[in-house]
């Protein structure tokens, strides 16, 4: 992590810590594990979803997820052709 703040600006580190948080607390809500949420968050980030808009994006898949049994692949990429 040390090499990591030696060449990234703090702002983002922190908005990386916040989303880490946010994401791990979204898992709690809707009883999904955390790396679920970030297959979510790639697919998300790969269709250009603002960083503003990631966690309502990973919400809404999420619960796509575990309403319609999908994995997360298929949830944040049904999603994405929604969004």
């Amino acid at each position: 992590m040390t090499n990591v703040r030696k060449v990234v600006d703090s702002n983002i580190l922190q908005q990386f810590k916040a989303m880490q948080s946010d994401l791990l607390r979204l898992g709690t809500v809707i009883t999904m594990s955390y790396s679920s949420l970030v297959q979510i968050v790639v697919i998300a980030g790969q269709a250009d979803i603002a960083r503003q808009e990631l966690l309502h994006f990973s919400e809404g898949a999420a619960k796509m997820r575990v309403n319609f049994d999908m994995n997360s692949i298929q949830a944040g990429t049904a999603m994405n052709q929604h969004a």
